[in-house]
Formats: structure tokens, C-alpha cells, sequence
């Protein structure tokens, strides 16, 4: 629960009122309206939707397209990424995305400032996860990994009456690399 807070702390569960902010089908331009760095090489991009009342329209577990420039600037990628805001979040989400020495939309991410915007498309789902659906869920993750099995801890944590055991192997290349160090460790 104190994870759930941690990385959702102005989330607003809102009503069904809005829409969903992006497209499956197309490039939405969403502008930067924050960009915090939360560890070594890794920052916390948050991205204002079009309208306050808009939302992510994800089913966890799911995941989004960004697309950014190549380095060399010749060309455009779309690399996929995992939202750590949650559907039920308005008007905005937020990316952890680590930058990668040879990446190239992780790069174009990490080095956007507020009012510059990124290119999303989504949401794409992955697997549905609904209460009780299995007994116990074990996942592993190393660095940046760790942003899809938030996902679905955090939504295993906020279904009532779900009894799932979670266990979570989070691994790095030192301690210092750890992010979101407090919030895991709560």
C-alpha cells in the first residue's frame, strides 16, 4: 500500500467522466511538464494530457509506444515503456525510464524538458490482471525492468479482496543504482 502511495501520491480516482488521451493508431504529442532525476541515469518523466479529465486508458498489465530520434538525428525509433502512473490517474502520467549509454528513445526521453513534448501511442495491453487469477505471482527484474512489475504489483494491491502472494526480485549493479529505493523498501 505504501508503494501504491509512493508512486501514485496525486493520483485522483476520478469518475468515468474524460477521455482516453492517446491513440493506438497514431502519435499523440504530449507535452514534458516535469523531469526528475531519481537514481544514477534514470529520471521520472511526467506528461500532461491534452484535457485534466483525460486518462492513460490502460488495462494492466499494459504498455506504450514513445517515439524519439535516433542519436545520430538521422531517423525516428518507437521503443515500447511502461506507465508507473496508474489508469485511474487524470490529467497526466509518468515514465521511469533509464538512460541507456547506446539508447537511443531513452535518451531522446530523458533529455526532454518541461514544455518540450514525446510521442506516444497506446495503450497496448499485455495480460490482464484481475483479482485472484493466480495463487502467487513471482516476478524478477533488473534495472529498468522493475517499471512492469509495478505495474502490476500496484494493481494486484488496489483490487479488494485480491489474496495474491507477490514476491519481487529486484536486481542492480550496485546499491546505488537502486530507484525508488524508499518506496520498495516501504
Amino acid at each position: 500500500v505504501a508503494l501504491s502511495a509512493a508512486l501514485s501520491a496525486t493520483s485522483a480516482v476520478g469518475s468515468c467522466e474524460g477521455t482516453v488521451a492517446l491513440s493506438k493508431k497514431e502519435f499523440t504529442p504530449l507535452k514534458v511538464v516535469g523531469n526528475e532525476k531519481i537514481g544514477k541515469d534514470v529520471h521520472k518523466i511526467k506528461v500532461a494530457f491534452p484535457n485534466p479529465s483525460d486518462s492513460l486508458g490502460m488495462v494492466c498489465a499494459g504498455m506504450l509506444m514513445v517515439e524519439g530520434k535516433k542519436r545520430d538525428g538521422s531517423d525516428f525509433l518507437a521503443r515500447p515503456y511502461t506507465p508507473v502512473t496508474r489508469d485511474d490517474t487524470k490529467g497526466y502520467m509518468e515514465l521511469v525510464v533509464k538512460d541507456y549509454a547506446e539508447g537511443n528513445v531513452s535518451s531522446h526521453i530523458c533529455a526532454t524538458r518541461p514544455g518540450e513534448e514525446i510521442r506516444v501511442k497506446g495503450c497496448f495491453t499485455k495480460i490482464k490482471v484481475e483479482a485472484n487469477k493466480w495463487g502467487q505471482v513471482g516476478m524478477v527484474a533488473g534495472g529498468s525492468g522493475l517499471t512492469p512489475c509495478l505495474q502490476v504489483v500496484e494493481e494486484l494491491l488496489s483490487l479488494e479482496n485480491d489474496a495474491t502472494q507477490i514476491t519481487l526480485i529486484f536486481c542492480n549493479k550496485s546499491e546505488d543504482d537502486i530507484f525508488l529505493k524508499k518506496e520498495l523498501d516501504a
